[in-house]
């Protein structure tokens, strides 16, 4: 409403204004016109003229003044100039009462003629005025406009005309247009006037010539100009210069007929065209290639008959016969057999075309497909191949459909689970509910033979939770890894038959499914059954050797044992005799004698320590796994060997970094480890190279292994025997039975752990290096703990 009244409030001023003007303009033109009725009157009347002259003096006075303002003053005018000859000329004279009816008729008649020839006057200025205003507007129209008479002259040439074609005004008028504009018409000139006289109008594009001789392709628009009986008088013609669209729709058009026939060379596709009543046949160059044939062979139904393979011809035959006899689209494979024998795989596809004004055809595409089929039958071959490996391979394999599987990680991704396995500690059921994800898609017969089955059927559609009570670890394991994205998981484990039994095996499974499409597993199972069973003897043997070495090393300590076994045996023969002697006193000291029983007690116990440790090495007792501090199990070698440290004054180091976490391991293997290290050291020091010593270091390393090295200054080991210094029955030693070290390594890698030797050490001799993996819940506490281990 503001912005009205702001209108409003600015526009009152201007419409007052112009008010004013106006009826300044009215009032001094009345004001003419009166004067001039006036004067001409007084000069008729002055010379003498009649009623008849002056009113046709005072009539040309009143059309001229008409033309200068609208019919309210034409009429007023004509009023003023009747009141004039009434007055002056109409008798009584210098009065306005008209004296007979005669003067009152001849007064009406000039009044009606001087109104009519004022309109008449202002029409015809008016018309002027509007085709003058056409012209104007036609001029500034950019399409060439011109009219021609019925002879087909030039009677009207625009500017716009003049800048197209070249020619002026002046030299176009008066001249035939389609001989001046050298037309191409696209039908014949009778057939184009004959549409225009039937519906007035025509509408089609030309090719006209300029002055300059360039060719100028034109959107024409014909308009027939008829009289008041309908007689043609001319056309009006309205052109518009197309030729820059016309070359642009010709460019595009040859470059996608260039882009059409190398999409068609690039995908081995043709085209073609079969025109039924004429039998004609059209072929791209594409179709052509096809064939075999060059491109100015005319193609027909026989040349394809003749190239079509034998096997197929009668077949074609019959297919063509029945799509020229129906009408209806087709498709159909077959073969083309050309020269040299070669065979090409070809699919047809033709559609039925019948539009009005065109003769029924077939429009289709040739495709080559002789690749394609190629690589199905390569694919077939791959899949037959597949399918013979699948059911004939002597383990147990499974495809399972892990669909359900990839929804519920896609989900957990979701919302934000990153850590898997901290997700199952939270919600263990959620193991479980991975188990029956997993479908059984295939079981070759080795997977149903191993795992107590009649056939695939009874695996089938059911999911693997079945399979999995004796070792979820294993299964939870394997999801961590397939959450992680890796793409396959193995691992030695237990599964459960159909019929309750309980196999040891090698689990192995591989996502063979695409990068974007991992909802297809293979799993493969292997019976270790045997060789976990052959495994077992082995450790028995081994644990046999192990006594037996451990009974060697008791044969090599036999004088240190005895020195360790005398020195609290003659400790307690010295305090009895002091005991008895004290007792024998009159009157006998009873408190020298509870000393030297003290004493005597003491030294039993050392004693029977020291026995108690010889008869633990000498046991043969089986392996028991148990949480170990590997520090306590170095100390306790030291102190068996002891004596043998002390008799050649050897200097002994052990040295922990804190925070050293507790193996899970056999404690009187892992023993039997130490002692045989340290006593190599032992014997491997020289008097040349100064008193033996011995440094033990243990450390964590990465958080999850424990690291021992024992590093001695003794002779070294020859490169040579690096490589075979933990082969069975191999010795540096004149007396040695080669089986020390090997047993060191066979109780090592049982606790899943490594020995390795080296001469690069700090002191010259021969450094061992035993790498062992904390125990499980060690590994945790260090993982979370916010202290660093050292290494």
């Amino acid at each position: 409403m503001r912005t009205l009244d702001l209108l409003r409030y600015r526009a009152l001023p201007i419409l007052a204004a112009w008010r004013i003007e106006r009826h300044r303009w009215l009032i001094a033109l009345w004001l003419v016109a009166g004067v001039l009725l006036g004067l001409a009157t007084l000069l008729c009347t002055k010379l003498g003229l009649n009623f008849t002259t002056s009113a046709f003096v005072l009539l040309i006075i009143v059309v001229l003044l008409s033309l200068l303002d609208s019919l309210v003053s034409s009429v007023i005018f004509s009023i003023v100039a009747v009141a004039c000859l009434n007055f002056f000329f109409v008798h009584p004279l210098h009065t306005l009462v008209v004296g007979s009816d005669l003067d009152l008729v001849t007064l009406a008649a000039f009044l009606v003629s001087s109104l009519a020839v004022t309109c008449l006057i202002r029409l015809v200025h008016s018309l002027g005025a509007a085709e003058r205003e056409q012209g104007r507007l036609l001029n500034m129209t950019n399409d060439a406009v011109f009219v021609r008479d019925a002879a087909d002259v030039i009677t009207y040439w625009n500017r716009g005309a003049e800048d197209l074609y070249g020619w002026s005004q002046t030299e176009a008028l008066g001249k035939v247009a389609h001989e001046l504009l050298r037309t191409s018409f696209p039908a014949t000139l009778k057939e184009i006037n004959e549409a225009l006289r039937h519906s007035g109008r025509w509408e089609g594009e030309l090719i006209h010539t300029a002055k300059n001789g360039t060719k100028l392709t034109v959107a024409s628009r014909w308009s027939q100009r008829g009289n008041e009986r309908g007689c043609s008088v001319g056309t009006l013609e309205i052109n518009t210069d197309v030729s820059e669209r016309r070359r642009a729709e010709n460019d595009l058009r040859r470059s996608q007929e260039a882009y059409l026939a190398e999409a068609q060379k690039l995908s081995h596709t043709g085209s073609f065209v079969w025109n039924l009543l004429s039998g004609e046949l059209l072929w791209s160059d594409e179709t052509f290639r096809i064939f075999g044939v060059g491109s100015r062979t005319v193609p027909s139904l026989s040349l394809i008959l003749e190239r079509t393979h034998p096997d197929d011809a009668q077949v074609v035959r019959e297919l063509l016969d029945r799509a020229s006899a129906a009408r209806r689209d087709f498709n159909y494979h077959h073969r083309l057999l050309l020269e040299n024998d070669v065979v090409k795989h070809l699919s047809v596809v033709a559609r039925y075309v019948d539009g009005e004004g065109e003769q029924p055809r077939f429009v289709g595409a040739v495709m080559d497909i002789s690749l394609q089929k190629q690589a199905y039958a390569r694919l077939e071959k791959s899949e037959q191949r597949y399918r013979h490996l699948f059911d004939r391979m002597p383990i147990a394999l499974w495809q399972l459909n892990a669909t359900k599987l990839v929804s519920m990680f896609a989900n957990l991704r979701m919302s934000g689970v990153t850590d898997l396995d901290a997700y199952f500690d939270a919600h263990p059921e959620f193991l479980h509910s991975c188990m029956e994800a997993l479908i059984f898609e295939e079981a070759n017969e080795r997977g149903v033979s191993m795992f107590g089955g009649k056939d695939a059927s009874d695996f089938l559609g059911h999911s693997v939770v079945k399979i999995w009570p004796a070792s979820p670890m294993t299964f939870r394991r394997a999801m961590v890894s397939r959450y992680q994205g890796r793409a396959s998981f193995e691992e030695e484990t237990k599964m459960v038959a159909l019929d309750g039994r309980v196999l040891d095996v090698l689990f192995a499974t591989a996502r063979v499914g695409r990068a974007d499409d991992p909802e297809t597993s293979l799993v493969g199972v292997i019976d270790i059954s045997e060789r976990i069973q052959a495994q077992d003897r082995l450790q028995q043997v081994q644990a046999e050797y192990a006594h037996s070495a451990r009974l060697s090393v008791l044969g090599e300590l036999t004088a240190s044992i005895a020195h360790e076994i005398n020195q609290p045996l003659a400790a307690i023969t010295t305090a009895g005799g002091v005991g008895l002697r004290w007792i024998n006193r009159t009157p006998p000291d009873l408190g020298e004698v509870r000393e030297s029983l003290d004493s005597m007690i003491s030294d039993a116990r050392r004693a029977s320590e020291i026995i108690a440790r010889i008869r633990a090495t000498a046991t043969g007792k089986a392996p028991e796994k148990i949480y170990v501090s590997i520090v306590e199990v170095v100390e306790e070698a030291l102190l068996f060997l002891r004596s043998e440290i002390e008799a050649r004054a050897a200097i002994v180091v052990h040295t922990c970094a804190p925070g050293v976490p507790p193996i899970l391991g056999d404690r009187t293997q892992l023993h039997q480890v130490f002692v045989n290290l340290v006593l190599n050291a032992l014997q491997a020091a020289s008097p040349e190279l100064g008193r033996p010593k011995i440094v033990i270091h243990s450390k964590v390393v990465g958080r999850i292994h424990l690291l021992c090295t024992v590093e001695d200054n003794g002779t070294g080991i020859d490169d040579a025997d690096l490589a075979q210094l933990f082969k069975s029955f191999f010795t540096t030693k004149e007396s040695g039975m080669g089986m020390g070290l090997p047993i060191c390594r066979s109780i090592v890698e049982s606790h899943g752990g490594a020995i390795t030797v080296d001469t690069n050490g700090a002191r010259g001799g021969a450094r061992f290096s035993i790498v062992l993996p904390v125990a499980p819940t060690s590994a945790k506490s260090l993982t979370s703990s916010d202290g660093q281990a050292d290494g």
